[in-house]
């Protein structure tokens, strides 16, 4: 609890922390909205000589628990070690405008 008073008593490191929140919720509406496009504009099967003679692999569970187990790991060391929150945040918020903007 000590080493959070140390670090938020600092003016850059809170200002660090609010950006970087920022930053990740500003990623969370996008990606929200994202998804909202990507359910409407579904659009015809597109046919590809490779995948189609590829066998099918289910990686759904990658896509569903991969960001979660992230998320939770990031939360994890963001807690335990309160001077890394602002980097696990930033780079939170930039794999989900990066996985947004490639799913759109």
């Amino acid at each position: 609890m000590q080493s959070f008073k140390t670090y938020f008593a600092d003016k850059n490191f809170r200002l660090t922390f609010l950006g970087s929140a920022i930053l990740l919720l500003a990623s969370l509406v996008v990606q929200y909205y994202a998804s909202i496009y990507v359910t409407r504009s579904i659009s015809e099967p597109v046919t590809d000589i490779i995948l189609s003679n590829t066998r099918v692999w289910d990686v759904e569970i990658i896509f569903i628990w991969g960001p979660i187990l992230l998320t939770a790991i990031g939360i994890f060391v963001g807690l335990r070690r309160i001077n890394c929150a602002p980097f696990i945040m930033e780079g939170l918020a930039i794999f989900t405008l990066i996985r947004s903007f490639l799913s759109a």
